[in-house]
């Protein structure tokens, strides 16, 4: 006597999976407000619309994830191991620069990177950061790096500040 027949996989469940998860994915990639708005969408209502496009004319500013670099004349423990911070940079971009500014985004983290490594940055007798010429020097990388059409301005945050919603979806834009 035999049983009904049990199906581990339904056929339909296999086929139809990735089509289903791709489907979720684009939607979410598409009800992103930045994509909203650079398609015209978005909810300011009225004049302005509130926000303009990620890649409208304009300075755009972008706050890069934190980068920890090393700190000299901070002591450690264990001696002959470097003392690390977190960092922010925070780029600004010229009026027209911010799609090269996108593109070139992983190779300025980079340099940046090199950059700290090189000159590690000195602390000041309150313990904060002093940053001292490196904010120029390390624009001067980025700008050499990216190009002078590219970025306008860079800062430097000591720590690891949120950043606002709006640069969240221009990062993600730019990986």
């Amino acid at each position: 006597m035999m049983g009904p027949k049990l199906l581990r996989n339904p056929p339909m469940t296999r086929s139809r999976l990735p089509a289903v998860i791709l489907a979720l994915a684009l939607s979410a990639i598409g009800s992103s407000p930045a994509m909203a708005e650079e398609h015209g969408g978005g909810g300011g209502g009225g004049e302005g619309g509130g926000k303009k496009s990620v890649f409208a004319p304009g300075e755009h500013e972008l706050q890069l994830p934190p980068l920890w670099v090393p700190v000299k004349g901070a002591r450690s423990r264990t001696p002959g191991v470097a003392v690390y911070r977190p960092v922010t940079v925070k780029l600004t971009s010229q009026h027209d620069g911010v799609t090269t500014m996108c593109y070139r985004l992983p190779y300025i983290t980079e340099a940046l990177l090199f950059a700290f490594n090189r000159d590690p940055i000195g602390i000041n007798k309150d313990g904060s950061l002093a940053f001292g010429k490196m904010e120029t020097t390390l624009l001067n990388e980025a700008v050499r790096v990216a190009g002078p059409e590219a970025i306008k301005h860079l800062d430097l945050i000591d720590g690891a500040p949120t950043p606002p919603k709006t640069n969240q979806d221009l990062l993600v834009l730019c990986q």
